[in-house]
């Protein structure tokens, strides 16, 4: 894909599309309020695919989080302003819909973090003493325990931590390194948490922090100088990470015992796992081969059982035309992402053991929906568990004042949510606290894959998951 089409896919006019991938004929189109007329940034879906958050951006180009409950037709926005803010965000939601987690901020100063639940509004979490900033990495599937790190920007140092409303704010542990740590990841009850942690040398190495038990280094493959955690099934008993082995950079899983090789690359080869099934046997990872500007990208899916397959791009692309895998089905036999050529960017995805991909704008009009609203579906980014809804982004035909929404694609007969939109004005309660008259939110977030993103290239210095 050329330097010239990145540039225009990023000046688009976009929205992002919730698609139901079944049933398609019976498919109606509800459009969201638009919020500024601008980009809205999905944050994350919830497993069932009817509640979307995230966060866009106004005109004074700062982000206001926004959390789209179809089930109760609600938008609701984060009322950072009624707290002195200037911005917010949401970043994961509990799997029951009644906790949500993300934070606000002023800049320069550091952002403060929230725990919101619908019976007692907003509460802003506090780093540890001396510190300056708590950042959220994940949050349990009931709510109940959010793994994060507390970073102290004159020294520099980062603590991963676990968080409840009732324990308050948990160390994990350096495993007596003396370095920084970093909670990348928890598992569906709270109960596992995994990430990094670093030797006063900054040596990095996988950890598995488990409830009672309390923090256990993973190792290195062979040969290696560092590991990172980044990925854990919902039970905890599977982790996902990469590290160095004698011949480069590779992915592993740990199922006890020894790290497991699940590539084998050269040195001149590195991958990104963007994705993982709940029971951790299957992981979708981003191959890229060569150096800059020749690198080559391979989409491949590893299965404990199967072993791995390759993924194709689109027909007329070369091996230089980058295309992604983003999400997958919680059983793995559909994954989603985008397909590129030098002329075209698509959002597709990839059903059972078809390497082909399926452009889903083709699949929508072979089904008789009328697309004639948009330009183009480009980016497939999130999947529901059992496959049946895509969370992808579009670029709309109107490039008017109603150029940038949400658009969900349902079979439910919803009505418009701008129909239900509530009140904002949060009630303030002792403590920092507010509720508001907001629907509840639900589910795993997106930024597992971000994390597991951001870390692979950190390590590889090039710089820019519980599922």
């Amino acid at each position: 894909m050329t330097t010239s089409l990145l540039r225009a896919a990023l000046a688009t006019t976009c929205l992002t599309v919730l698609l139901p991938v079944t049933a398609l004929a019976d498919l109606q189109i509800v459009p969201v309020p638009d919020i500024y007329n601008t980009v809205p940034i999905a944050g994350g879906m919830s497993p069932d695919g009817t509640i979307v958050w995230g966060w866009a951006m106004d005109t004074n180009v700062f982000n206001t989080g926004f959390v789209w409950d179809t089930t109760t037709n609600t938008f609701s926005l984060v009322p950072h302003v009624s707290y002195g803010f200037v911005e917010s965000s949401v970043y994961f939601v509990s799997e029951n819909g009644g906790v949500r987690i993300g934070d606000m901020l002023t800049m320069p100063d550091p952002r403060s973090s929230y725990y919101w639940t619908a019976g007692g509004g907003y509460q802003f979490v506090a780093p540890a003493a001396g510190d300056d900033e708590l950042r959220w990495s994940g949050l349990s599937s009931d709510g109940a325990y959010a793994a994060g790190v507390t970073d102290n920007f004159g020294t520099g140092n980062l603590r991963a931590i676990r968080w409840s409303p009732n324990g308050g704010l948990e160390f994990l542990d350096d495993l007596g390194m003396g370095g920084n740590s970093w909670a990348n990841a928890i598992n569906a009850d709270g109960t596992v948490i995994v990430g990094k942690v670093a030797d006063t040398s900054y040596n990095a190495f996988a950890f598995r922090w488990v409830e009672g038990s309390g923090m256990t280094n993973l190792g290195l493959l062979p040969g290696g100088t560092y590991s990172q955690a980044f990925m854990v099934s919902s039970d905890g008993s599977v982790v996902v990470g990469d590290g160095d082995d004698t011949f480069g950079q590779q992915l592993w899983r740990w199922n006890g015992g020894a790290l497991t090789k699940i590539t084998n690359f050269s040195a001149s080869e590195f991958a990104n796992a963007t994705a993982m099934t709940p029971d951790g046997n299957s992981v979708v990872y981003n191959e890229i081969g060569g150096l800059w500007p020749t690198n080559t990208y391979i989409i491949r899916v590893w299965n404990s059982v199967h072993g791995t397959r390759t993924l194709d791009n689109l027909p007329g692309s070369v091996a230089t035309d980058i295309y992604f895998a983003r999400a997958i089905s919680a059983d793995g036999t559909i994954v989603v992402g985008e397909g590129t050529t030098s002329t075209e960017m698509e959002a597709v995805r990839w059903v059972g053991n078809n390497s082909a991909p399926e452009k889903l704008i083709d699949m929508l009009a072979a089904a008789g929906v009328d697309t004639s609203a948009y330009v183009n579906i480009y980016n497939a980014i999130s999947i529901s568990a059992d496959g049946q809804v895509i969370l992808a982004e579009a670029e709309s035909a109107d490039p008017g004042s109603s150029a940038y929404r949400l658009v969900l694609i349902t079979q439910n007969g919803l009505t418009t949510p701008g129909d239900t939109l509530e009140s904002l004005q949060p009630t303030v309660q002792p403590g920092l606290q507010a509720t508001t008259a907001l629907g509840n939110t639900g589910g795993q977030s997106l930024l597992v894959a971000r994390n597991a993103l951001t870390a692979s290239f950190n390590a590889l210095q090039i710089g820019t998951a519980h599922v």
